[in-house]
């Protein structure tokens, strides 16, 4: 088997030639841009992995709520004129300690975002509750606040936007809009039981057009936070990657491996970390030109990149070295995908360039898992080189693993 392998363009941009073409029809050239919105790769996960990024997120959601919610139940408290305080306060509360549940939950779960997701279903549904509390309210000043409570949901779309993730701004757009019209289904129950000026009022700020007005302004504050995230995530993308690959670079690498070895110790799962390394690759380099290595070390990273889990998270080590961390699994597990991957290769022989000769590529793979064969995954990571070296010094062409 032949495969082309062009020095002057990456395999991988397929897709991104494919958004950027301007003989697609619109309607899908849209379904490829909302495609790639939406789709998270490992480098994605990465870029938006960041400690600090997360921790802004987690106070100022904190802070909408208390500041919006328990405050202002708390000022109210204590001369128990406004009837809706004795509802905020708790929700204040509850919604505090989600907060915290999540936290613990985040630092040990793989997919953080569908836990995240989760948590904006439930925030979404507690401010449509606060919402609700002033409607219902039989205090006349306590109603006629009632707009204040939409527009955390509007801060609370903005909010779920700053962990540069599109798909979380999304939920929290659509979980604001399906709580508020759980909200606005309730509006005749809480009228007939309402005094008729305060029946009236309630008819008159929840009619249909203040109803299409409010739907407006929570679909401009989704894709202003959608777009804001998308454009976050490419920021960041670019400080992870490496430019000839499109791979996660080793700094971006190191970090994320320190991060998900201490969670999967923390949670007590295994962790799998291989290394791989292309043989004779200088030879290549010599024959052929360095345009033609980088172009093997391209096709390589697609190979790499179609044969991982969205879980999984493959890196440009260094020079032809490639760095892998497989979550949730034992290197006994990964070695068959390994030695697929190394067998494959070998019976590729990509050609360099329309006009060149196929080429033989081969690979060298060390492979070790933590805990197994290091307490830290560091310790793994420095066994699963050794042992890549072993292969090397056994003859190349290779995997090299505990057994």
């Amino acid at each position: 088997m032949q495969t082309e392998v062009s020095p002057a363009e990456s395999p991988w941009s397929e897709t991104a030639r494919a958004t950027g073409s301007r003989h697609l029809p619109l309607a899908k050239r849209l379904r490829v841009h909302a495609r790639n919105l939406l789709r998270i790769r490992a480098e994605d996960r990465i870029a938006t992995h960041a400690a600090h990024g997360a921790t802004a997120v987690r106070i100022l959601t904190v802070g909408i709520l208390v500041s919006l919610i328990a405050v202002p139940a708390t000022a109210v408290w204590f001369d128990r004129t406004h009837a809706v305080a004795p509802a905020l306060l708790p929700l204040g509360l509850l919604a505090v300690g989600c907060e915290a549940i999540w936290f613990v939950l985040e630092r040990r779960a793989t997919r953080v975002a569908l836990l995240v997701a989760v948590k904006l279903a439930i925030f979404a549904s507690l401010i449509g509750a606060a919402l609700w509390s002033f409607l219902a309210a039989d205090d006349p000043i306590s109603y006629t606040r009632h707009p204040l409570m939409f527009l955390v949901f509007v801060l609370f779309i903005g909010a779920a936007g700053l962990r540069n993730d599109p798909r979380l701004p999304l939920c929290a757009g659509v979980c604001s809009a399906l709580s508020l019209l759980v909200v606005s289904l309730c509006i005749p129950g809480i009228a007939a039981a309402s005094p008729p000026v305060k029946a009236a009022a309630l008819h008159r700020d929840f009619d249909l057009e203040y109803q299409l007005g409010r739907a407006a302004i929570l679909l401009c504050a989704t894709a202003i936070a959608v777009t804001s995230a998308a454009r976050g995530r490419a920021i960041r993308r670019l400080s992870v990657l490496d430019g000839l690959t499109g791979l996660v670079n080793r700094r971006a690498f190191d970090a994320f491996l320190a991060d998900e070895g201490a969670r999967a110790r923390r949670a007590g799962r295994p962790l799998a970390l291989a290394m791989i390394d292309v043989d004779h690759f200088k030879q290549l380099n010599d024959a052929h030109g360095h345009a033609a290595g980088d172009g093997v070390l391209r096709w390589l990273a697609e190979q790499l990149r179609t044969r991982l889990r969205t879980t999984d998270v493959v890196a440009r080590y260094g020079g032809e070295e490639f760095a892998l961390v497989f979550v949730d699994a034992e290197a006994s597990q990964v070695r068959a995908r390994l030695e697929s991957l190394r067998l494959s290769v070998a019976a590729s022989h990509p050609r360099l360039g329309r006009d060149g000769d196929p080429v033989q590529v081969t690979l060298s793979i060390g492979l070790a898992s933590c805990p197994a064969d290091g307490d830290v995954a560091d310790a793994a990571l420095s066994r699963a080189d050794a042992r890549l070296y072993q292969a090397k010094r056994c003859g190349r062409n290779r995997l090299v693993d505990a057994a």
